[in-house]
């Protein structure tokens, strides 16, 4: 089968974040950023690029140790220039044949 491009879009906060705050994402196993937060009162849009075979893969956001602050993320979707792909439950990414 042939990879296919897909982009994962979410909102991203850090509510109560320390100086240092800085959170990863992960689909699969395989890290796919990592950025340093440095906004306050804002939610700000991730936007990573996935390409893989058709098949189901989970995405993670996690934040890194020491952990300041509290992670939420929401409205996880696939962008509009993307293959045909799916999120379930806001936390697998399923791409389509």
């Amino acid at each position: 089968m042939k990879a296919k491009s897909v982009q994962v879009l979410c909102d991203v906060y850090i509510k109560n974040p320390g100086e240092y705050s800085k959170y990863r994402v992960f689909v699969g196993d395989e890290l796919f950023a990592e950025r340093t937060w440095l906004w306050t009162e804002h939610y700000l849009e991730e936007v990573i690029v996935v390409r893989a075979r058709p098949g189901h893969y989970p995405i993670r956001y996690e934040l890194v140790k020491p952990e300041q602050g509290r992670l939420k993320v929401r409205n996880v979707r696939i962008g509009t220039e993307s293959d045909p792909a799916v999120i379930h439950d806001e936390q697998i990414l399923e791409i389509l044949e």
